[in-house]
């Protein structure tokens, strides 16, 4: 089993040959059966081997999430190259900066954006530009033999502690990623999966699930169509949802009074979740098993909690940070002091906090990503190397392990402050202020920054002293999730680096 682990293609197209009728995917404009999509993934294999594309290339795949991106994606693993994935809500700074980094052979996307492609010198260097078409005539139907450490994924992390790095992900790492959200989410076949979550649909063909992607643009959050996808859960019957706490929310907040009896679990993540958003899902859909789940690219998952065990811990300041949840199994995990040296070849030991005591997160195991591509400063930065070969990775994030065995978590390490001989988390108080507000530190003073339509003020419900009160129209949010604050735009927005 193992050895099919190492290539994800081996299992979707046996649950292909099993149940040939199927759905595979939806994605709100069409839909396949497992019988359909593999022949259109053999087809596609076929043309991309044909155009030149080989074992070991790198390709650029720049497609919304959808039907033609997996189509590819897949094509390319039967084939043994290398699929280079960007979001679609990157900007052209990023996408060129990406492009740098990869050092692809190709680049597949629609033909808006190959055309688009043309001004950008670093798109234009790249030899192969084929578009989503592919002939029905031929397919491959052989799988190509790749060795467990082939890189199979390389997709890039959001940058929020600095450039965007490639994060590297093999044919084991993706098997051994496989293994463990496959535990906790327990996807089989026959089950329906609403997901926003790239890298879900891999667990979903490795698993037989049906998949119904829930497509919406992070960059056009504000457009998205709550009333359209309410409708998909009905018709087609989703009993999973896989999602990020935006979308969450605004379905919560769409579907009122709606009753969805078969809808049984829900699994969110990519960004803080409050208990009090915690709550509103679990209100609105009270049949289903709410999961809360933290972890990052590189690190997924890491610790889970139940929506009804959040919405206990009612109040974030009296905790010291929002719970989220016990470690999971498969992860070690611990907590060192707060720094922004690298620590790639010191001691673990001499870096770990004393128990209870705030650090930054640090994490270890099979599904831990151990390697950036093309990128050994973020190595250098971003891990911590043991003699016995371990590797660990540095969240950036800061958070404690509490006396109940659970983990807190505190925010971003470089967003935290240092403030009268104690350490202040804006991330904590942004909850009460459900994300209209947030806490700097500028020239040793504590700004409150507030949106225009706050009518609290807020300074008289904190443990420390507010020099001044800041407004803006809106407080800028991370663009994959909308969910975190974008602390370096509001900055900006506020002309304070």
């Amino acid at each position: 089993m193992q050895n099919e682990l190492n290539n994800i293609s081996n299992l979707f197209f046996r649950h292909a040959s099993v149940q040939p009728d199927a759905m595979a995917l939806h994605d709100g404009a069409q839909t396949r059966t497992y019988g359909e999509f593999a022949t259109e993934v053999r087809a596609t294999a076929a043309y991309l081997t044909q155009i030149g594309i080989q074992k070991g290339d790198r390709v650029l795949v720049f497609v919304p999430m959808g039907l033609d991106l997996y189509r590819v994606v897949m094509a390319l693993f039967q084939i043994g190259a290398t699929a280079v994935f960007l979001d679609e809500w990157v900007s052209l700074a990023r996408l060129r900066l990406c492009c740098k980094l990869a050092d692809c052979k190709a680049f597949i996307a629609p033909w808006q954006f190959r055309w688009i492609g043309f001004f950008i010198p670093e798109i234009r260097k790249i030899p192969l530009k084929p578009g989503l078409g592919f002939s029905r005539k031929q397919t491959l139907e052989t799988l190509c033999a790749c060795d467990p450490d082939d890189t199979a994924l390389i997709t890039f992390t959001t940058g929020s502690t600095g450039i965007p790095k490639a994060a590297r992900r093999s044919h084991a790492f993706l098997g051994n990623q496989f293994q463990v959200l496959a535990e906790k989410m327990n996807p089989k076949p026959g089950a329906v999966v609403m997901t926003t979550l790239p890298i879900v649909l891999l667990i979903n063909f490795g698993t037989g699930a049906s998949s119904v992607v829930a497509r919406f643009s992070p960059k056009k959050a504000r457009r998205l169509k709550v009333d359209v996808h309410l409708q998909e859960i009905e018709a087609y019957g989703v009993d999973t949802i896989i999602a990020s706490p935006y979308f969450m929310i605004k379905l919560a907040m769409g579907a009122e009074k709606k009753h969805f009896p078969r809808l049984k679990k829900i699994f969110t993540g990519g960004g803080p979740v409050f208990p009090e958003e915690a709550a509103l899902i679990q209100q609105t859909f009270p049949e289903a098993n709410v999961y809360i789940v933290y972890g990052s690219t590189e690190a997924e998952p890491i610790s889970s909690i139940e929506a009804p065990e959040l919405m206990r811990r009612n109040n974030l300041s009296d905790w010291g940070g929002l719970c989220v949840g016990t470690p999971d199994s498969n992860t070690e995990l611990a907590i060192i002091r707060i720094t922004s040296d690298a620590l790639y070849h010191t001691p673990l030991a001499d870096l770990l906090q004393p128990e209870g005591a705030l650090g930054e997160i640090v994490v270890a195991g099979k599904h831990v990503l151990s390697s950036y591509y093309n990128n050994p400063e973020a190595l250098k930065q971003q891990k911590i190397a043991t003699p016995e070969g371990k590797m660990w990775h540095r969240t950036g994030d800061a958070g404690f392990m509490g006396s109940d065995g659970q983990l807190y978590l505190c925010g971003r390490c470089k967003e935290m402050i240092w403030y009268e001989n104690q350490w202040i988390a804006p991330f904590i108080w942004e909850s009460a202020m459900q994300r209209k507000g947030t806490v700097l530190l500028h020239d040793g003073q504590l700004i409150l920054v507030l949106e225009n339509d706050v009518a609290h003020n807020y300074p008289e419900t904190f443990p420390f002293t507010i020099t001044r009160i800041l407004r803006v129209n809106r407080i800028p949010l991370d663009p994959r999730h909308n969910t975190k604050i974008d602390y370096g735009a509001l900055r900006n927005i506020l002309k304070l680096n």
